[in-house]
């Protein structure tokens, strides 16, 4: 939808943007932890269609889902990371984003069996798989 959105013209098109931005950084809040990670997996695609200060209050989003109570929210939202990372581009990176990349490469360093809901996969492979994307987006000196 926001992509339809993103493709029309006029302050008309824009409105509506930034309400379903608006509504999207509510559900990020809902009660409901099934809505939450949903919200959690669908944060790369709804950067696709952002500016840069809207990624910067989707990165906000991300570190919310991030410390959410529900595993299976926290889980969704760092296996988003790497992309979001490379969608919003470095300079809107903060380090405390960072950190949560860099913390998923050993995401149980008491060797407990990882991070992840039961069921899940490592959140390491994750990390490899968007290493590349997320180096290149952040550069050589971050």
């Amino acid at each position: 939808v926001m992509a339809a959105v993103a493709e029309g013209d006029g302050a008309a098109a824009e409105d509506v943007h930034e309400r379903l931005l608006r509504v999207f950084v509510e559900l990020a809040s809902d009660e409901a932890w099934s809505v939450r990670k949903a919200v959690a997996e669908s944060v790369v695609d709804v950067a696709a269609v952002c500016d840069q200060e809207q990624c910067i209050e989707l990165l906000e989003v991300f570190e919310e889902l991030a410390n959410d109570v529900s595993q299976w929210v926290r889980t969704a939202a760092l296996r988003s990371l790497g992309a979001l990372v490379a969608r919003c581009g470095g300079k809107e990176v903060s380090p405390d984003v960072v950190s949560y990349f860099t913390a998923m490469a050993d995401p149980d360093p008491d060797g407990g069996g990882g991070a992840g809901p039961p069921g899940s996969t490592d959140l390491t492979y994750e990390c490899a798989f968007a290493l590349p994307a997320v180096a290149l987006t952040l550069g050589a000196e971050r």
